[in-house]
């Protein structure tokens, strides 16, 4: 069995397609014939028959393995691998924080460990080792959850694609020997490059070279003869297992990462590129640039090499061609080629490229995305505001949202002739001093008598109910199948509480008289305004809630509409005294002639006399017509 164990783990490592096929021929015939009772050949069948592509066959290969007794983490971390591959997220999620909470063993502990070592930094990777094997799921949970919520992803999305990340790279950007990486990176001074002493996998290698001997002699056919001749190691398969793990802790450009091409390094934290290009000249060596979108911009990362294109580098070479084939990723490539073509590149575009390079490498070697891509943009409006459901309620996130109708798919209702547009919002919100992520993901059922045109909207709101505190909100709205979307990161925002003792404020809720949407809270009806645009001349309804006055005290209310960089502004100020200890307050305010822009409307409540005070801010658009 152990034999088995080292023929798997030795063809994994060298990723060759013939030799996991070869290996997989007399791994099956043990699996269902002498080795059927053991766990340690099961698990090995299942590692292979997953590499060549056969997951069905792989996930029932390691329920025997659990069947028969073997390490019940290291089985379902298996499963969670092999699911993720699958497609199938949210069962490859649950049997991952399955394994976390059976894994008491060195070897699963390992696993857990060396997956998350690809993208956690130092700091995170300390916090999981000193978590307590009772607290290691809940740890976890928390992880991916942050990750889900960064990206507006379902549950479970994040971990399922960081396995497929993982499974894609140890096949196509693994260094496959040390003679060829030390032959290919000196050339190119790769940081990757670096003195090693042998590893566990260096002795793996070597057992395809003894199999080769024990094959060659009588009975070779016999599985089971290969096998023995193997030998019998002392160690167990999950130990041996979990020290090929540790090998592949990625550590980015830090001198013991040999495991995998500098692409990988990229591919693991960021996925499949939007977009590739290469350039296949005679007078330029292996080449290829990836661009990913981000909300600051298009990143851009070069890999160059002799044969192929492993090492991330700053700045391309200056080819007038190469520079021209990444036209379709930037257009400053095709103003570069035509300087170096005419031999007067210049000095400052130079830098400035090498710059954005720089930055680049900087910023995706550190961080790691799963960000949503739609077939095309919806481009909604949407805002959000941290309120209290009447003064006396729980905390919520108000979302008020527009979209238009054209560019959503419709269907025409089965009963007659009216038209139905689903619309999906997701809202995720991550609490700034909890790490806590807070979600709700609903499909509303829009109905019209006709199909809508290209300046029709369709509006609505929701609420996430949350404690107290300061969150990062991501919002995503689509369609039905999300094929069709936009997913927005509105920063910062704050929930009040307003029992605190302490002033304390909402945001204020701004709305326009007429617009088809109120907030009915208990306490409330407030007007809002989903596409937060406002005539020139007209006048902004003020919503917002205050807490923490003190008897006997005055307070100075100043509401200010001030233009992005501009020194237009209108204000209003409210002087009030021997308030309770809690308020909401609707306020108006008039535009006039402040000219078309966008703007930020600004409450500030402070103490007459003393130093207590609170500002709060929203966004407005004011408008011609």
């Amino acid at each position: 069995g152990a034999a088995a164990a080292r023929l798997a783990s030795s063809v994994l490592r060298e990723s060759v397609h013939p030799q996991l096929k070869e290996a997989l021929v007399p791994l099956r015939r043990a699996a269902r014939g002498p080795g059927a009772g053991d766990s340690t050949i099961q698990l090995a069948h299942g590692l292979i028959e997953r590499e060549v592509g056969d997951g069905s066959s792989a996930l029932a290969a390691f329920d025997r393995f659990l069947q028969l007794g073997g390490d019940s983490a290291v089985g379902l971390l298996e499963r969670a691998r092999t699911l993720s591959v699958l497609a199938r997220p949210g069962e490859a999620q649950a049997a991952y924080l399955a394994a976390a909470g059976r894994a008491r063993s060195v070897a699963a502990v390992a696993h857990l460990r060396s997956d998350l070592a690809w993208i956690a930094t130092r700091g995170e990777l300390a916090q999981f080792d000193a978590t307590p094997a009772a607290g290691r799921v809940a740890w976890l949970k928390t992880f991916w959850a942050q990750k889900d919520a960064e990206d507006g992803r379902a549950p479970g999305e994040r971990l399922a694609e960081h396995f497929r990340r993982v499974f894609y790279v140890m096949r196509h950007f693994q260094l496959v020997s040390e003679k060829q990486q030390r032959a290919t990176l000196s050339m190119i001074r790769s940081p990757l490059l670096a003195t090693r002493s042998p590893t566990i996998e260096d002795g793996l290698r070597a057992m395809i070279k003894k199999l080769a001997v024990a094959t060659s002699g009588k009975n070779a056919a016999d599985p089971q003869v290969q096998l023995d001749r193997l030998g019998a190691p002392t160690d167990e398969l999950s130990e041996l297992h979990a020290k090929l793990n540790d090998q592949t802790l990625l550590r980015a450009y830090r001198s013991d990462q040999n495991v995998v091409d500098d692409r990988g390094v990229i591919y693991v934290r960021h996925g499949e590129p939007a977009k590739r290009a290469s350039y296949a000249g005679s007078d330029s060596d292996a080449n290829e640039s990836w661009l990913y979108p981000t909300d600051t911009g298009p990143r851009i990362f070069h890999f160059v090499g002799l044969a192929t294109p492993t090492t991330l580098v700053e700045q391309l070479p200056l080819n007038p061609e190469l520079l021209a084939s990444r036209g379709g990723l930037d257009l400053r490539y095709e103003r570069m080629a035509v300087d170096a073509g005419k031999y007067r590149l210049s000095p400052t575009l130079l830098e400035q490229d090498r710059s954005l390079g720089r930055e680049a490498i900087a910023a995706a070697t550190t961080t790691d995305t799963y960000p949503l891509r739609f077939d095309r943009d919806l481009t909604p409006v949407v805002q959000a505001r941290g309120v209290r459901e009447g003064l006396g309620g729980e905390g919520q996130i108000l979302v008020v949202f527009a979209v238009k109708g054209a560019r959503l798919p419709s269907r025409r209702a089965a009963a007659d002739s009216r038209i139905v547009y689903p619309v999906r919002l997701r809202i995720i919100a991550l609490g700034q001093e909890t790490d806590t992520v807070y979600r709700m993901d609903t499909t509303r059922m829009f109905v019209t008598g006709k199909r809508l045109g290209g300046n029709e909207f369709l509006t609505g709101q929701a609420k996430l109910p949350v404690p107290a505190g300061n969150y990062q909100v991501r919002i995503v709205v689509g369609d039905e199948r999300m094929q069709v979307g936009a997913a927005i990161s509105l920063g910062s925002l704050t929930v009040p509480d307003l029992d605190a003792g302490e002033l304390a404020m909402s945001e204020p809720v701004l709305g326009r008289a007429g617009s088809g949407q109120l907030w009915i809270s208990p306490s409330d009806t407030v007007p809002l305004n989903p596409l937060n645009t406002y005539p020139v001349g007209s006048r902004v309804e003020v919503y917002y809630q205050v807490g923490g006055m003190e008897p006997g005290r005055s307070y100075e209310t100043t509401i200010e509409v001030r233009r992005h960089g501009k020194g237009d502004r209108v204000s209003a100020e409210f002087t009030e005294e021997d308030l309770g200890p809690k308020i909401a307050r609707f306020r108006t305010i008039a535009l006039g002639k402040l000219p078309a822009g966008e703007y930020v409307l600004t409450v500030t409540m402070k103490e007459v006399g003393g130093s207590a005070s609170v500002t709060r801010r929203s966004s407005l658009n004011v408008t011609k017509g």
